[in-house]
């Protein structure tokens, strides 16, 4: 390997070192952004119930948070399955297998005698 090889390979290797460094931690800010949206939505929540008479607070209070709480479930569930398809198998997935075939079923309409 020659001089100017091993510094431009060792550039890149650095280089997507780097990236890979600055991307985690960009992945990672999201969850900031999971505390901000739940605050918001607790905001409105709270915001509602004070706007509400003494007997209809525990009920938007209820109310609300189930709905926060399905809404929290599903932003889970969609990181879930991104981290899990997208970011594991990415790193994991080595094409050497065989190409899926379905099975091929065939009914005779007809009745033998």
């Amino acid at each position: 390997m020659t001089v100017g090889g091993f510094i431009v390979e060792n550039f890149f290797e650095m280089f997507e070192f780097l990236l890979s460094y600055v991307s985690n931690t960009m992945s990672f800010l999201r969850v900031g952004g999971f505390v901000l949206s739940h605050a918001g939505m607790m905001l409105v929540v709270m915001t509602l119930m004070d706007g509400m008479s003494a007997v209809g607070k525990p009920v938007v209070l209820v109310i609300g948070n189930l709905f926060v709480m399905a809404m929290e479930g599903m932003i889970v569930a969609i990181q879930i399955i991104r981290l899990e398809f997208y970011e594991m198998f990415s790193r994991f997935y080595d094409s050497g297998g065989k190409p899926f075939e379905p099975i091929d079923l065939s009914f005779s309409t007809q009745i033998e005698q």
